[in-house]
């Protein structure tokens, strides 16, 4: 088992050119995953927590799957990401990351810019 906390705070944290192109390249690995979920993106300088909060809890009490990312964590990694309340566990962790990996190195392999932190964590919640 991966040890989540090492791979993520030594994880790529970025550049400053800004691109897309792993975003595509992981939506095409999961076959558009996004096309067949439903979204809200919460965005601004203020109140976003609150705001997430308050929708997330509205949607899980009408019988939705609820899955949330947020960031930063207060405490631990795994409260960034959320399924209707119920942070993820270690192993749930370890394993995407697993799953990622591969993809993660082929990716990096093939492009000029590595996949960054930030474009990590924003895949996992969809799986």
């Amino acid at each position: 088992m991966i040890d989540t906390k090492k791979y993520l705070d030594n994880y790529y944290k970025g550049n400053k050119t800004f691109s897309l192109d792993a975003m595509k390249f992981f939506m095409n690995e999961y076959k558009d995953l996004e096309e067949k979920i439903k979204f809200i993106h919460i965005a601004g300088t203020n109140g976003k927590g609150s705001c997430t909060e308050m929708i997330s809890n509205i949607l899980v009490c009408a019988g939705y799957k609820v899955g949330k990312v947020i960031s930063p964590h207060l405490i631990k990694y795994n409260e960034r990401m959320v399924i209707n309340g119920k942070e993820i566990s270690d192993e749930e962790l370890s394993n995407l990351i697993e799953e990622l990996e591969p993809k993660i190195k082929k990716y990096n392999e093939t492009h000029k810019m590595k996949v960054t932190l930030f474009e990590l964590e924003n895949r996992r919640i969809t799986r």
